[in-house]
């Protein structure tokens, strides 16, 4: 058995793989396949996916709530986000101006 004192580092596939097996268990009953949700999550847009943090899940869900009422109007999840965002940062301003 090897040893190290190096930190560990966190295996970032295993954990993307892990959310695809869930997403692809919950989406299985709609004929998605494995191969669908890899794909579909492979075809993401970068500038979607980095409006993300690992330290977002309290956020993530927030927002996963109040989608429900969105999503009949062609509201994205990740446009709340941006939405979130913005008015955090037009707040921020107004605080370093005052």
């Amino acid at each position: 058995m090897e040893c190290s004192l190096e930190p560990l580092e966190e295996d970032s596939t295993s954990s993307r793989d892990q959310d695809i097996a869930a997403a692809h268990e919950i989406l299985t009953q709609y004929g998605v396949t494995l191969d669908d949700v890899y794909a579909h999550v492979d075809d993401a847009e970068s500038a979607i996916v980095n409006l993300w943090a690992a330290g977002d899940e309290s956020v993530v869900d927030e927002i996963a709530s109040r989608w429900v009422q969105f999503c009949l109007h062609g509201v994205a999840p990740s446009d709340i986000k941006r939405l979130i965002e913005g008015k955090s940062q037009v707040r921020a301003d107004v605080r370093a101006i005052i």
